[in-house]
């Protein structure tokens, strides 16, 4: 096993400072070593971050620094050369741990300059019970905010039946184009053909933004264009939807109505239980399918809808 210890000055208003650290089977330095190529069992260590795969090539940039005053009243000293980790791209079975995040892909890189990791090649994310996959995973080395497209994973909810704070949770599968996770204020949003199920029950949407706690269940979900939610037979429409951990009732606003069969109820706003099914209707006007039944005499055909206002 050789250990190759290069001391990276790297962006300090981005990116943590201190060594990165390479062990690998085999080292390739070329000249000047500014190309530094890894091979068999590697392990990179930056950080808090660690990096595992079967091939790793990392490029630097030579940078000129004015050494500190030594004191006295003295100049600074000469400008000095440095290295700058300018990317690091890594191969076959990459795994990349950072805290209680875990990640893996069939390719990853981390680019100095931005300081985003990027996974690609059947990406999976996970930090506990939560799970995420894309075809390609970014991750932000200054403030830990993830993105992802062709997204698919779980939103964690928490029952109604249950105080918020609560330890147990239900979950929301989700997919949609793109996912960007932003970790301050435990903001998530999905954009581009949205979908999420549990069970039976299916809701489609343009967009979605959540807003989680500090134990990672959903407080508060908004989904807006063309939200559509189907359940068995019951059917809902609606422009916009509002989530609540409170009461556990996803709100449909805006021209909102929900179908059961024949039979259709409009409102001002409709609440829709997520666990139960359960239905509730503000300003409600009911048409609903009379129907004869059978035995009920003379061959008389169904009379017309009926409109009920309450």
């Amino acid at each position: 096993m050789v250990t190759l210890l290069i001391v990276a000055s790297v962006l300090a208003q981005k990116l943590p400072a201190g060594p990165m650290e390479l062990h690998a089977r085999e080292l390739t330095v070329e000249p000047h070593g500014q190309r530094v190529t890894a091979i068999g069992d590697v392990v990179v260590h930056r950080g808090d971050a660690t990096v595992r795969c079967d091939r790793a090539v990392a490029v630097y940039t030579m940078q000129e620094r004015a050494s500190p005053a030594t004191g006295g009243g003295q100049r600074p000293q000469r400008p000095t050369a440095g290295r700058d980790l300018s990317h690091l791209e890594a191969s076959g079975h990459v795994f990349l741990e950072r805290g209680t995040a875990r990640a893996q892909a069939d390719a990853g890189s981390f680019d100095g300059p931005t300081g985003i990791y990027a996974l690609t090649g059947h990406a999976r994310a996970e930090r506990g019970a939560d799970w995420l996959t894309g075809e390609r995973l970014l991750l932000h080395d200054a403030d830990d905010d993830l993105e992802a497209t062709q997204a698919e994973g779980v939103l964690r909810t928490v029952p109604s039946s249950l105080k918020p704070g609560g330890d147990q949770a239900a979950s929301l599968h989700f997919s949609a184009d793109r996912l960007v996770a932003h970790e301050q204020g435990h903001r998530t949003e999905l954009l581009g053909h949205v979908v999420l199920t549990r069970g039976a029950l299916t809701i489609h949407a343009s967009s979605l933004e959540a807003v989680a706690g500090d134990d990672g269940a959903v407080r508060t979900m908004h989904l807006a264009g063309d939200v559509q939610l189907a359940r068995d037979q019951r059917r809902a429409t609606a422009r916009q939807a509002d989530y609540s951990a409170t009461d556990g009732l996803l709100w449909l606003s805006g021209a909102p109505e929900i179908h059961d069969g024949d039979d259709t109820v409009r409102g001002q706003r409709i609440g829709y239980a997520l666990e139960s099914g359960d239905v509730r209707v503000e300003q409600a006007v009911a048409r609903v399918q009379e129907r004869v039944s059978p035995g009920s005499g003379g061959g008389q055909r169904p009379q017309h809808p009926v409109e009920h206002r309450r």
